[in-house]
């Protein structure tokens, strides 16, 4: 397995790690009735701090242990990168398409996965969260699929 293919394992694992994360502490929070706009906020402040923590610590550990791989990326790399891009942006544009037609419906409390105790805006934060984070899982497992499959 190469570099770049151990390196989208390690963002994978991180990835789940980090929404089982969000959902598991928003469902607290929940249960607590004490969700709100401000938690929401802190959050995914933690969220964002943890992440990016996980990957330079994941990075630099794989980054050691392959010094020889970790620099080598080749054309096929890069078409790979692009498809997974694709794959992801597909997406992102589908939820967000989604979610307009949704908003324009109706009141953003009626859209499935949202929060009464949440105002409007966070409710969206949320939802788009929740694109991204679908977003990037594809692209992730997209780019892992071709590494797989070959060229």
């Amino acid at each position: 397995m190469s570099f770049i293919q151990k390196s989208l394992w390690g963002q994978l694992a991180i990835f789940i790690i980090i929404g089982i994360y969000y959902f598991t502490n928003t469902l607290e929070l929940i249960a607590a009735n004490i969700l709100s706009g401000q938690s929401i906020t802190w959050l995914l402040l933690k969220l964002v701090i943890f992440k990016v923590v996980l990957y330079i610590v994941y990075h630099t550990i794989i980054a050691a242990i392959h010094v020889k791989e970790a620099n080598k990326h080749d054309e096929r790399d890069k078409l790979i990168d692009l498809y997974g891009s694709r794959s992801a942006y597909h997406t992102l544009t589908a939820v967000v398409v989604i979610l307009l037609y949704m908003i324009w419906q109706g009141p953003i409390q009626d859209i499935p996965f949202t929060f009464a105790l949440l105002p409007d805006a966070y409710n969206l934060l949320h939802l788009l969260l929740m694109g991204f984070f679908l977003a990037e899982i594809i692209k992730i497992v997209t780019q892992l699929y071709y590494y797989k499959r070959g060229f």
